[in-house]
């Protein structure tokens, strides 16, 4: 699982078999080590179903969404390529939410392994006229 935040803008990207521990175990997470004062550090982020409703949450270095298991199912078990949601923050902003199903690049990436990607929609397949 991939994450990209920005702002008030938070995107997780999940391949195939992101998707897969999703499915069978209600949750994926993924985790990067970072170096600290004398210490290694770690930072998480989770998706997982549960709840009535999308939402997010830190705490102790871990940002967790949850989002309802049927939206999940029906998500995960389609050719839906995303969910977005935006969540009204308490101080009047707001925090957007962009889960999705991660796409093989259209440029060759030789130091990234593609193999779990989705195939991406926008590759022309050849095709004999």
């Amino acid at each position: 699982m991939k994450i990209r935040i920005k702002d008030n803008s938070i995107r997780l990207r999940l391949d195939k078999r992101d998707i897969d521990q999703l499915s069978k175990n209600g949750h994926v997470t993924s985790r990067t080590m970072i170096p600290g004062d004398g210490c290694i550090d770690k930072f998480i982020y989770a998706l997982k179903e549960g709840g009535s409703e999308i939402s997010a949450l830190l705490a102790n270095n871990t940002i967790t969404i949850s989002i309802p298991k049927d939206r999940v199912t029906k998500w995960t078990q389609s050719e839906e390529v995303g969910i977005e949601h935006t969540l009204d923050l308490k101080n009047g902003d707001r925090l957007r939410l962009l889960i999705e199903k991660d796409f093989q690049c259209l440029m060759d990436r030789p130091h990234e392994n593609e193999d779990h990607m989705f195939p991406n929609p926008l590759v022309k397949t050849n095709q004999s006229h």
